[in-house]
């Protein structure tokens, strides 16, 4: 009996110093970086630095209400993009093209930013209920089928789409249009970073224009089965 007890001591002691050296080699060894630092800007100036690490993880260091916050991250699935979760899940990065967002623990957006190197986005989208294309003066002049816009909302290998709705969350309230803009770059749209989301809020509805592929033109948004219904009431009144 005494040496079945010396047994289940020594295990849970191998299990400990296992997750212990794990832990360490996770949070402390300095893994060295597998090339160079990639700056992403918000809107309002702040800049995250990415450092991706040869062990695969990666570590960011972003400026949250004045205060550096830097972490280390691991790769977990994502329908979309590339999503790093940190250990202990305080914090998710998550980038696609020249797009990248810091999300805290109950998945509400810190930051928001685009390559440094790539603030000059496309801001032209295409209104299928207007049959217009627009820039962020207005309508786009220069839009032109010699200039390779078409009169169907095709541009390259995308084609924008419109959709108009009600939405609730889960409080009953409508959520904001940035957390919807998110849900709709993470689910449907392509080059995110080159063509963004645009939505606008007005008289209790929402009108989203997304850039899809091109073999996506007539995407049922409201498919019961789809990712609008599965994260929202759809108001479809």
């Amino acid at each position: 009996m005494k040496s079945l007890k010396i047994l289940a001591i020594t295990a849970v002691a191998v299990v400990l110093i296992v997750a212990l050296a794990g832990f360490i080699k996770f949070n402390f060894i300095d893994v060295p970086y597998t090339e160079d630092s990639t700056i992403y800007t918000s809107s309002s100036g702040e800049q995250l630095t990415l450092n991706e690490k040869a062990d695969s993880s990666v570590e960011i260091s972003f400026g949250q209400k004045g205060k550096l916050v830097s972490f280390v991250a691991i790769e977990e699935y994502a329908a979309s993009g590339q999503q790093y979760v940190e250990q202990n899940g305080d914090f998710t990065f998550w980038r696609k093209g020249k797009k990248a967002r810091v999300f805290d623990s109950m998945w509400q957006p810190v930051f928001t930013g685009l390559l440094i190197n790539d603030q000059l986005v496309e801001t032209i989208r295409f209104s299928q209920s207007q049959q217009r294309w627009f820039d962020d003066i207005g309508t786009c002049n220069t839009c032109t089928a010699e200039n390779g816009f078409s009169q169907d909302g095709s541009v390259e290998n995308v084609i924008w789409q419109e959709l108009t709705v009600g939405l609730k969350n889960d409080l009953g309230e409508s959520p904001s249009t940035e957390e919807v803009q998110i849900l709709f770059e993470q689910q449907y749209a392509v080059k995110p970073g080159q063509y963004p989301v645009h939505v606008n809020y007005q008289d209790d509805k929402f009108t989203v224009l997304v850039a899809v592929a091109k073999e996506l033109k007539g995407i049922d948004f409201l498919d019961p089965r789809g990712a609008l219904f599965a994260t929202y009431e759809v108001l479809l009144d």
